[in-house]
């Protein structure tokens, strides 16, 4: 709500109404389903049960999961044998990162992992399914997709969470309007942006530095451990990302 209140200012700043085309508003409904609604709520389920750090390295499977439904489902951005193969490696690290120990906990603790990685592949999905929407101005597909969320979203919390029973505490509520302000409302904006002007997998390339700057903060930020079987997934997703940005530079270049 706070990212939906401040990209809606500026936009009605810019003096530029919503949409109200039915069949647009669907489009931004999807959006804000695939791209905020259920990765929210799966990574703050997921982040309760388990390091920011090793939440981070999952998140980074999101151009993994990209280049995959932009196969599936574009028409630009097509699958090779280069971009296969750092997809195959970057899952391998994913794969590595949910040892025995994954599903082998309590059955909140067992679905953690999973939960963070079906956010990836809903942020992918985000990213490919924004392309439709491409001849949508970008401050009113930013704003409309973060409306959207929060308006389906909202009847939920009121009647799961009863928010009016919460009693954060400054720090959180400092938090909340971080997370709003700059990395929802901002960076919709942007990501947008970047998908418009250069296409779904080389947008959420960009998520290469969640995993390494999310673990780094971790670690050096709140006091968390990476095991080492957590470092090799790790190396082995970037590793995986990287091959798959190179390939995609290089189809560019040719």
């Amino acid at each position: 709500m706070i990212a939906a209140w401040l990209l809606y200012g500026v936009l009605r700043w810019r003096g530029t109404q919503l949409p109200r085309d039915p069949r647009v508003r669907r489009g931004f409904a999807t959006m804000g389903l695939l791209g905020a609604i259920v990765p929210f709520s799966l990574i703050a389920y997921g982040e309760i049960r388990v390091d920011s750090s090793l939440a981070a390295i999952l998140i980074g499977a999101v151009p993994l999961f990209t280049v995959v439904f932009s196969h599936l489902f574009g028409a630009d951005e097509r699958l090779n044998w280069r971009r296969g193969g750092g997809v195959l490696l970057g899952f391998a690290g994913v794969r590595f990162l949910f040892g025995r120990e994954t599903f082998s906990g309590p059955a909140g603790e067992a679905i953690a992992q999973p939960a963070i990685l079906t956010a990836a592949a809903c942020y992918a999905g985000a990213a490919v399914y924004a392309r439709r929407l491409r001849h949508i101005p970008v401050p009113i597909l930013s704003t409309d997709t973060m409306v959207a969320a929060a308006g389906l979203l909202l009847p939920v919390a009121l009647i799961v969470e009863q928010p009016w029973t919460l009693r954060p505490s400054a720090g959180a509520v400092a938090a909340v309007a971080l997370l709003g302000v700059v990395m929802t409302g901002l960076a919709t904006l942007m990501f947008f942006r970047l998908i418009a002007s250069a296409g779904a997998t080389f947008a959420t390339q960009v998520n290469y530095l969640i995993p390494a700057v999310g673990a780094l903060g971790g670690v050096v930020l709140l006091g968390e451990t990476l095991e080492v079987h957590a470092l090799a997934a790790l190396a082995l997703i970037l590793a995986g990302v990287a091959a798959v940005r190179a390939a995609t530079r290089q189809r560019s270049d040719a």
